[in-house]
């Protein structure tokens, strides 16, 4: 696995039962206290890519690091309060990613040649709701499935970012969500219980727990680090 800390990015060999056998992958340039990588993915061509947070989102001082095969941690966004979910087109042409506390999912177009990044589109705007848009996935038909913290849902939208489906859970804080099984048609998503009231928690006991669900559609494996 390859697995984001708050020093950086680390390899976790399959089967290690011992801290000694991880091996970092890079250094996080500028790592202080307040720091802290969330989401991470892998693009098509093997970059690792994963966003910081500094102190807890006050500030817009978050940054997308790139990681490339060769081991160089490369700044790809900046200006980020809450880097979270991010995915790549079919074609692997269009960069999505959340910044939650914006409550907005952007396209970008990549070049896939050098990992640079272009012409930022809001595409998923929820500001007008009382929702944080957090992780996300793609599936078959290029669709994206976004979880929503404090939106009790996992939401479909199209590529030109229209709703078309919802999955209600019977919890608020919905944190994540990707596909897996045999055939990539079940859909699992996790939940969070952090900040929640002893009142909340009786309303909702499952929270915090790991839900599947089949919703019709079908997700892609996912890209494997190059380096």
């Amino acid at each position: 696995m390859v697995v984001a800390l708050p020093d950086g990015v680390w390899a976790l060999p399959a089967g290690a039962e011992e801290e000694s056998e991880a091996l970092r992958l890079a250094a996080l340039p500028g790592a202080r206290e307040g720091i802290t990588l969330n989401d991470g993915a892998c693009d098509p061509t093997g970059r690792f890519w994963v966003g910081s947070v500094v102190d807890r989102g006050r500030d817009a001082a978050g940054v997308l690091w790139r990681l490339e095969p060769g081991g160089e941690m490369r700044p790809a966004l900046s200006g980020l309060k809450l880097s979270n979910g991010m995915d790549w087109s079919l074609d692997g042409r269009t960069f999505y990613h959340v910044d939650s506390l914006a409550r907005r999912v952007d396209s970008f177009s990549i070049d896939l040649d050098d990992g640079t990044l272009h012409d930022r589109r809001p595409l998923i705007d929820l500001g007008s709701e009382d929702v944080l848009p957090d992780g996300l996935t793609m599936d078959t038909d290029g669709c994206i499935w976004v979880a929503l913290w404090g939106g009790w849902a996992v939401r479909r939208y199209t590529p030109d970012g229209h709703l078309d489906q919802a999955i209600h859970l019977p919890v608020a804080q919905v944190s994540s969500c990707t596909f897996g099984g045999p055939t990539y048609e079940d859909l699992y998503v996790t939940t969070a219980r952090e900040g929640l009231s002893a009142a909340e928690l009786a309303g909702q006991p499952m929270a915090g727990g790991l839900f599947r669900c089949r919703p019709g559609a079908q997700g892609l494996p996912a890209h494997r680090f190059g380096g």
